[in-house]
C-alpha cells in the first residue's frame, strides 16, 4: 500500500529511538544510480533489499540516520515498521504463514517469541525462512520483530505440469532417440 510519509514524521518525532541499529525504510529521489547506493554506505548503511519504486530497507545504527537523511539523493527515512510486512491484513483465525528473517537473524529466537507449534517436525526452511502455524495477535507480534523482514500467507504448491511430456509426446521421442 501506500505510505504516507508526512504522517510517519510526526510520529517518528515522538518516537524515542533507541542505541543500536535498526532497520529503516529509505526512500530515493528518482532512479537510484550506483552513486546513491555509494552514498548510503558512506553514512554506514548497509542495503538489505530494494523495494519498488526507489526504495531500500536499509540497517544501520540508529545514531546515523540523521546523516542519511540530509543525503541530497534520498527523499525520506523512516523506521521499518511493521505495518510494512505484509501486503495484506492478517486474517482471523489460525494459519500457516511464511515469515522471512532479515540476514543473520536467529530463527530459534524468533519460533520461542511466537509460542506456537512447529509445522511438519521441522519449521526452519533454507534461508531463513520459517513456516508457522499463527494467529492474528501472533502475527502482530511477530512483525514487531526486529528480525522479522516479511510475512504472507503459506500457498500450498499445486501440481501444474503433470501432463506436459504427454501432449507433447515428449516419452516417445525419448524411446526413438534414446
Amino acid at each position: 500500500g501506500t505510505i504516507r510519509t508526512t504522517e510517519i514524521r510526526q510520529i517518528a518525532a515522538a518516537q524515542n529511538i533507541s542505541p543500536g541499529a535498526g532497520y529503516y525504510l529509505a526512500a530515493m529521489r528518482g532512479p537510484i544510480t550506483d552513486a546513491d547506493k555509494a552514498a548510503l554506505a558512506s553514512c554506514g548503511a548497509e542495503i538489505v533489499e530494494y523495494i519498488p519504486d526507489s526504495a531500500f530497507v536499509i540497517h544501520i545504527e540508529h545514531s546515523r540516520v540523521a546523516t542519511v537523511k540530509k543525503l541530497a539523493c534520498v527523499e525520506w527515512v523512516g523506521l521499518f515498521n511493521a505495518e510494512y510486512k505484509s501486503s495484506k491484513p492478517f486474517a482471523a483465525g489460525r494459519g500457516q504463514y511464511i515469515v522471512t528473517l532479515f540476514p543473520g537473524q536467529n530463527a530459534d529466537h524468533v519460533l520461542a517469541k511466537l509460542k506456537t507449534p512447529r509445522l511438519g517436525g521441522s519449521l526452519a526452511l533454507p534461508g531463513k525462512v520459517l513456516r508457522v502455524l499463527a494467529d492474528k495477535s501472533q502475527l502482530s507480534e511477530l512483525a514487531k520483530s526486529s528480525a522479522v523482514a516479511w510475512i504472507e500467507p503459506y500457498v500450498q504448491p499445486q501440481l501444474c505440469n503433470n501432463a506436459a511430456g504427454v501432449i507433447s509426446e515428449i516419452p516417445g521421442m525419448r524411446d526413438d532417440l534414446g
